[in-house]
């Protein structure tokens, strides 16, 4: 949680937590709305669109949500994406083919 935070405090965003005995819960995120021209006006944008790329991946993540949402990423960038949840499974992966 301290790491979407972080990026949602970075790019001028907002969280609010609602929480009620009983009940659970409930993280509401805020972002900013931002225009397709107003990309180029923000310092360090990339104004060519997202980066993307035909390399190899192993992705590692002990999540199985985050890990899907992760690869689906990285996928539509062009990446090729092997996911594996155990740090070891993806030691030996590697060592297989490096």
């Amino acid at each position: 949680m301290s790491v979407v935070y972080g990026i949602v405090k970075e790019v001028g965003g907002d969280i609010r937590v609602i929480s009620e005995v009983g009940q659970g819960t409930t993280f509401e995120i805020y972002l900013a709305l931002i225009d397709k021209t107003a990309r180029s006006e923000v310092p360090g944008a990339n104004t060519n669109g997202a980066p993307g790329g035909n390399e190899r991946i192993l992705l590692v993540d002990d999540e199985a949500a985050i890990a899907r949402l992760e690869k689906q990423i990285l996928v539509r960038l062009g990446y090729q994406v092997r996911e594996q949840a155990s740090s070891v499974d993806v030691l030996n992966l590697f060592r297989q083919d490096p």
